[in-house]
């Protein structure tokens, strides 16, 4: 991603971060930014997009992205070696599925979607698998 003459790349992430963090319509985020239309809006966030996920996910999220050898050098502690191990050359990876608490959104399909009868909140529950020395591996 490039800076253009509408706006730079630091400006593009804001909307981007501001999209998803506040949930606010393209129309107000482009008042907010001082942009032409709801549709640069639109188009910046999906450039955004597709620029985090050719240069930052491949590189940063996933199994891909670090080797075994270097999870075992570096992030993988003694005492997790010791405990879950029969050797010195096993990975230990952690599963942690937590629930997550949501804000009430202005998103009605979003608010249906993570309501739990059972819990009687708005919840989220990823997935996520880390190494003994919190390095994410995948969510």
């Amino acid at each position: 991603m490039r800076n253009s003459r509408l706006r730079s790349v630091r400006v593009a992430l804001a909307i981007f971060l501001a999209k998803i963090r506040l949930a606010l319509s393209n129309r107000v985020l482009a008042c907010v930014f001082r942009l032409a239309s709801k549709r640069s809006v639109s188009r910046i966030c999906h450039q955004v997009r597709v620029a985090l996920m050719q240069d930052f996910v491949p590189y940063h999220v996933g199994f891909q992205h670090v080797s075994r050898e270097t999870i075992l050098a570096h992030h993988q502690t003694m005492v997790a070696t010791e405990l879950l191990t029969n050797g010195r050359e096993q990975v230990v990876l952690i599963a942690d599925g937590t629930y997550l608490f949501c804000q009430k959104s202005s998103n009605n399909e979003f608010q249906r979607r993570t309501y739990s009868q059972h819990k009687h909140r708005h919840l989220v529950k990823p997935m996520i698998i880390t190494a003994s020395v919190s390095i994410w591996e995948s969510s």
